[in-house]
């Protein structure tokens, strides 16, 4: 089957099997551009992971277009929007699977309260006096 864009959206309207199945072969073809794009974004996925991506933008594709919700306008081309929601699902994974960022341990406490107290006399002298007012009250006063 040769596929242009509208015979891919003529075959998924018609909700047959055999034309279900040409419209897949024809999707298949955008593939490698997905995929590129996906690969340009990173994440620790495999390559399963990356053709999960892929598969969920087809089924979205063709539920939008037997819904009547996708038209083609325009220079847009089917394999460009697969793409993008392809990148969408991509980066939906990503965030799922992304391991969480390690808390550092607390940096061991080298000041002694004087010199603690020295260090926030010193910071407190460098603010005007109106907001060292208000600073001391809030924090020193109930």
């Amino acid at each position: 089957m040769n596929c242009p864009d509208k015979d891919i959206i003529k075959s998924i309207q018609e909700n047959e099997l055999s034309a279900d199945y040409q419209a897949i072969r024809c999707l298949k073809k955008c593939y490698r551009q997905a995929v590129a794009v996906m690969g340009k974004l990173g994440g620790n996925q495999m390559a399963d992971e990356r053709d999960s991506a892929f598969n969920h933008a087809m089924a979205e594709f063709i539920i939008q277009v037997r819904k009547g919700k996708f038209e083609l306008t325009g220079a847009a081309k089917i394999c460009t929007y697969l793409t993008e929601i392809a990148r969408r699902k991509w980066l939906e994974f990503s965030r799922k699977n992304k391991p969480a960022a390690p808390v550092p341990a607390p940096e061991p406490e080298t000041d002694t309260n004087s010199e603690l107290s020295d260090n926030i006399k010193a910071a407190l002298e460098l603010l005007s006096f109106s907001d060292r007012d208000i600073l001391v009250a809030f924090y020193f006063y109930d």
